[in-house]
Protein backbone atom coordinates (compact mmCIF):
# COMPACT_ATOMS: atom_id res chain seq x y z
CA UNK A 1 0.00 0.00 0.00
CA UNK A 2 1.40 3.70 -1.22
CA UNK A 3 2.80 6.21 1.96
CA UNK A 4 1.63 9.48 1.35
CA UNK A 5 4.46 10.68 3.34
CA UNK A 6 8.39 9.91 2.65
CA UNK A 7 11.85 10.96 4.36
CA UNK A 8 11.29 14.27 1.68
CA UNK A 9 9.35 15.18 4.27
CA UNK A 10 11.54 15.42 6.97
CA UNK A 11 12.98 19.19 7.88
CA UNK A 12 15.54 19.56 5.12
CA UNK A 13 18.67 20.18 7.36
CA UNK A 14 17.52 16.17 8.73
CA UNK A 15 17.88 14.22 5.72
CA UNK A 16 21.99 13.44 4.93
CA UNK A 17 21.08 10.64 2.84
CA UNK A 18 18.95 8.43 0.96
CA UNK A 19 19.95 5.28 -1.05
CA UNK A 20 17.25 3.60 -2.23
CA UNK A 21 16.93 0.22 -4.58
CA UNK A 22 14.05 1.91 -6.87
CA UNK A 23 16.99 4.27 -8.42
CA UNK A 24 18.69 1.46 -10.12
CA UNK A 25 18.68 -0.62 -13.30
CA UNK A 26 18.38 -4.94 -13.01
CA UNK A 27 22.60 -6.26 -12.41
CA UNK A 28 25.90 -5.68 -11.14
CA UNK A 29 25.99 -2.63 -9.43
CA UNK A 30 28.91 -0.69 -10.19
CA UNK A 31 27.77 2.71 -8.49
CA UNK A 32 24.57 3.50 -5.95
CA UNK A 33 23.87 7.51 -5.82
CA UNK A 34 21.84 8.46 -2.60
CA UNK A 35 19.12 10.99 -3.23
CA UNK A 36 19.35 14.83 -3.55
CA UNK A 37 20.49 16.67 -1.64
CA UNK A 38 23.63 14.37 -0.69
CA UNK A 39 24.00 13.26 -3.83
CA UNK A 40 26.49 10.16 -2.76
CA UNK A 41 28.13 7.42 -4.67
CA UNK A 42 29.44 4.28 -3.03
CA UNK A 43 30.79 2.13 -5.71
CA UNK A 44 32.05 -1.48 -6.54
CA UNK A 45 33.82 -3.14 -9.48
CA UNK A 46 34.40 -6.80 -10.53
CA UNK A 47 33.39 -9.64 -7.62
CA UNK A 48 32.95 -6.49 -4.94
CA UNK A 49 29.59 -5.91 -7.26
CA UNK A 50 26.43 -6.50 -5.58
CA UNK A 51 23.66 -7.54 -7.54
CA UNK A 52 20.56 -5.62 -8.26
CA UNK A 53 17.04 -6.84 -9.27
CA UNK A 54 13.52 -5.91 -9.31
CA UNK A 55 12.09 -8.42 -7.35
CA UNK A 56 14.64 -9.16 -4.60
CA UNK A 57 12.73 -8.20 -1.90
CA UNK A 58 10.19 -10.83 -1.56
CA UNK A 59 8.33 -9.57 1.90
CA UNK A 60 5.72 -7.84 0.28
CA UNK A 61 3.29 -9.50 -2.22
CA UNK A 62 4.25 -8.32 -4.60
CA UNK A 63 8.43 -8.23 -5.01
CA UNK A 64 10.09 -5.04 -5.22
CA UNK A 65 13.43 -3.60 -5.94
CA UNK A 66 16.71 -4.96 -3.69
CA UNK A 67 20.44 -5.19 -3.85
CA UNK A 68 21.72 -8.43 -2.94
CA UNK A 69 25.23 -9.28 -1.26
CA UNK A 70 26.65 -12.25 -1.57
CA UNK A 71 28.20 -12.15 1.83
CA UNK A 72 31.36 -13.29 0.81
CA UNK A 73 33.07 -10.14 -1.57
CA UNK A 74 30.23 -7.76 -2.29
CA UNK A 75 30.22 -4.31 -0.72
CA UNK A 76 29.77 -0.35 -2.17
CA UNK A 77 32.14 2.00 -0.64
CA UNK A 78 33.28 6.08 -0.60
CA UNK A 79 36.61 7.16 0.23
CA UNK A 80 35.90 10.93 -0.97
CA UNK A 81 36.33 13.27 2.42
CA UNK A 82 33.97 15.33 1.12
CA UNK A 83 30.92 13.61 0.47
CA UNK A 84 31.10 11.30 3.77
CA UNK A 85 31.41 14.85 6.05
CA UNK A 86 27.60 15.60 3.90
CA UNK A 87 26.67 12.99 7.12
CA UNK A 88 26.93 13.31 10.90
CA UNK A 89 30.32 13.26 11.72
CA UNK A 90 32.45 14.19 14.80
CA UNK A 91 30.04 14.41 17.34
CA UNK A 92 27.02 15.61 15.79
CA UNK A 93 23.63 13.05 16.46
CA UNK A 94 22.72 10.91 13.78
CA UNK A 95 20.77 7.88 12.55
CA UNK A 96 21.15 5.09 10.27
CA UNK A 97 18.01 3.29 8.96
CA UNK A 98 17.56 0.30 7.00
CA UNK A 99 15.32 -2.11 5.34
CA UNK A 100 17.11 -5.40 5.62
CA UNK A 101 17.01 -8.73 4.68
CA UNK A 102 19.59 -10.57 6.31
CA UNK A 103 19.45 -13.70 4.50
CA UNK A 104 22.96 -15.44 6.13
CA UNK A 105 23.04 -18.14 8.72
CA UNK A 106 26.76 -18.07 9.18
CA UNK A 107 27.43 -16.63 12.55
CA UNK A 108 29.71 -13.53 11.76
CA UNK A 109 30.10 -9.66 11.61
CA UNK A 110 27.47 -8.99 8.54
CA UNK A 111 27.76 -4.69 8.14
CA UNK A 112 24.69 -2.95 6.91
CA UNK A 113 26.59 0.04 7.02
CA UNK A 114 29.74 1.84 8.25
CA UNK A 115 31.60 5.04 7.95
CA UNK A 116 34.42 7.34 9.86
CA UNK A 117 38.06 5.24 10.68
CA UNK A 118 37.70 1.75 10.88
CA UNK A 119 37.74 0.11 14.47
CA UNK A 120 38.45 3.89 16.65
CA UNK A 121 35.93 6.90 15.32
CA UNK A 122 33.24 5.43 13.33
CA UNK A 123 29.60 4.64 13.13
CA UNK A 124 28.25 0.94 12.60
CA UNK A 125 25.17 -0.79 12.49
CA UNK A 126 25.32 -4.95 11.85
CA UNK A 127 24.55 -8.44 13.60
CA UNK A 128 27.19 -9.53 16.12
CA UNK A 129 29.26 -12.68 15.78
CA UNK A 130 27.29 -15.00 17.20
CA UNK A 131 24.42 -17.69 16.51
CA UNK A 132 21.78 -15.26 17.09
CA UNK A 133 22.80 -12.36 14.82
CA UNK A 134 22.07 -9.41 17.64
CA UNK A 135 21.97 -5.95 16.50
CA UNK A 136 24.83 -4.09 17.03
CA UNK A 137 25.55 -0.23 16.88
CA UNK A 138 28.53 1.05 17.59
CA UNK A 139 31.40 3.82 17.17
CA UNK A 140 34.43 1.62 16.70
CA UNK A 141 34.83 1.40 20.51
CA UNK A 142 31.79 1.14 22.34
CA UNK A 143 29.39 -1.09 20.90
CA UNK A 144 25.50 -1.75 21.89
CA UNK A 145 24.53 -4.97 21.45
CA UNK A 146 21.03 -5.51 21.64
CA UNK A 147 21.26 -9.23 23.15
CA UNK A 148 17.72 -9.20 24.52
CA UNK A 149 15.87 -8.16 21.33
CA UNK A 150 14.93 -10.27 18.87
CA UNK A 151 18.14 -10.83 16.14
CA UNK A 152 18.97 -9.13 13.16
CA UNK A 153 17.59 -12.14 10.90
CA UNK A 154 15.00 -11.98 8.11
CA UNK A 155 13.27 -9.14 6.58
CA UNK A 156 13.50 -6.26 9.37
CA UNK A 157 13.49 -2.17 9.62
CA UNK A 158 16.34 -1.84 11.86
CA UNK A 159 18.07 1.39 12.89
CA UNK A 160 21.42 2.96 15.10
CA UNK A 161 20.67 6.14 17.22
CA UNK A 162 24.07 8.17 17.77
CA UNK A 163 22.63 10.80 20.54
CA UNK A 164 24.11 13.23 22.26
CA UNK A 165 25.89 11.15 24.85
CA UNK A 166 24.43 7.55 23.92
CA UNK A 167 24.04 5.22 21.30
CA UNK A 168 20.79 3.29 20.96
CA UNK A 169 18.29 1.87 18.38
CA UNK A 170 15.80 -0.14 17.17
CA UNK A 171 13.83 -3.21 15.10
CA UNK A 172 11.12 -3.25 13.79
CA UNK A 173 9.12 -0.70 15.82
CA UNK A 174 10.76 -0.88 19.24
CA UNK A 175 13.57 -0.28 21.52
CA UNK A 176 16.89 -2.51 21.30
CA UNK A 177 17.57 -4.10 24.29
CA UNK A 178 20.00 -3.36 26.59
CA UNK A 179 18.65 0.17 25.68
CA UNK A 180 21.43 2.26 24.94
CA UNK A 181 25.25 2.18 26.24
CA UNK A 182 27.55 5.26 26.68
CA UNK A 183 28.70 7.40 23.18
CA UNK A 184 31.75 10.10 23.51
CA UNK A 185 34.04 8.95 20.21
CA UNK A 186 34.07 11.40 17.74
CA UNK A 187 33.37 10.44 13.81
CA UNK A 188 35.95 11.00 10.90
CA UNK A 189 35.07 10.97 7.21
CA UNK A 190 38.50 8.44 6.46
CA UNK A 191 35.60 5.92 4.35
CA UNK A 192 32.36 4.94 3.73
CA UNK A 193 30.80 1.46 3.15
CA UNK A 194 27.49 0.02 2.43
CA UNK A 195 27.80 -4.38 2.76
CA UNK A 196 30.91 -4.57 4.92
CA UNK A 197 32.97 -2.75 7.61
CA UNK A 198 35.29 0.38 6.08
CA UNK A 199 38.55 -1.05 6.81
CA UNK A 200 41.03 -1.15 3.95
CA UNK A 201 41.02 -4.62 3.76
CA UNK A 202 37.16 -5.52 3.21
CA UNK A 203 35.36 -7.86 5.56
CA UNK A 204 32.01 -8.61 7.89
CA UNK A 205 30.40 -8.52 4.01
CA UNK A 206 26.76 -8.65 4.70
CA UNK A 207 24.75 -11.50 3.30
CA UNK A 208 21.08 -10.72 2.26
CA UNK A 209 19.09 -7.96 0.45
CA UNK A 210 18.95 -4.00 1.55
CA UNK A 211 16.10 -1.99 -0.24
CA UNK A 212 16.55 1.39 1.74
CA UNK A 213 19.76 2.72 3.43
CA UNK A 214 19.01 6.37 4.95
CA UNK A 215 20.61 8.31 7.55
CA UNK A 216 19.43 11.54 9.17
CA UNK A 217 21.62 14.03 11.22
CA UNK A 218 21.59 17.21 12.93
CA UNK A 219 19.57 15.93 16.07
CA UNK A 220 17.50 13.23 16.97
CA UNK A 221 14.13 12.76 15.42
CA UNK A 222 11.36 13.37 17.51
CA UNK A 223 8.83 10.58 18.07
CA UNK A 224 6.30 11.73 15.82
CA UNK A 225 9.37 11.65 12.44
CA UNK A 226 10.60 8.36 13.91
CA UNK A 227 7.33 6.79 13.98
CA UNK A 228 6.14 8.20 10.61
CA UNK A 229 9.78 6.81 9.23
CA UNK A 230 9.30 3.28 10.60
CA UNK A 231 5.70 3.58 9.07
CA UNK A 232 6.69 4.61 5.57
CA UNK A 233 9.64 1.95 5.82
CA UNK A 234 7.07 -0.97 7.10
CA UNK A 235 4.04 0.15 4.18
CA UNK A 236 6.67 -0.33 1.49
CA UNK A 237 8.48 -3.04 2.58
CA UNK A 238 5.14 -5.47 3.42
CA UNK A 239 1.76 -5.04 2.01
CA UNK A 240 -0.29 -5.59 4.82
CA UNK A 241 -1.08 -4.99 8.51
CA UNK A 242 -0.86 -8.66 9.48
CA UNK A 243 1.95 -8.98 7.86
CA UNK A 244 4.55 -5.66 8.45
CA UNK A 245 6.48 -6.35 11.66
CA UNK A 246 5.53 -3.15 13.72
CA UNK A 247 4.31 -3.71 16.90
CA UNK A 248 0.34 -3.81 17.84
CA UNK A 249 0.04 -0.08 19.48
CA UNK A 250 2.27 1.48 16.99
CA UNK A 251 0.19 4.21 14.89
CA UNK A 252 1.27 3.14 11.37
CA UNK A 253 0.92 -0.81 12.30
CA UNK A 254 -2.78 -0.47 10.78
CA UNK A 255 -1.81 1.91 7.50
CA UNK A 256 0.57 4.12 5.86
CA UNK A 257 1.46 7.40 7.00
Amino acid sequence: MPSYWSPYLLEPSLLAAWWCADDLTPGAVASWTSRVPSSIAVTASGTAQPTHSNTAWTASTIPLPGITFDGVANQLTNLTTTDIQKLPVTTVPGEIWSLANNTSVVVGYKSIMRYGSFGTLDRLLYTNNNARQDVTVGDGTTTLIASTSPPLTGSVIVAGTWGSSLISGRLNGAVLVPASVSWGTSTNSTRLAIGSHNGGAPGHFWGGVLRHVIVVGGRPLTTQERQLLEGYLAWDGWSTSAANPLPSNHPYKGGPP
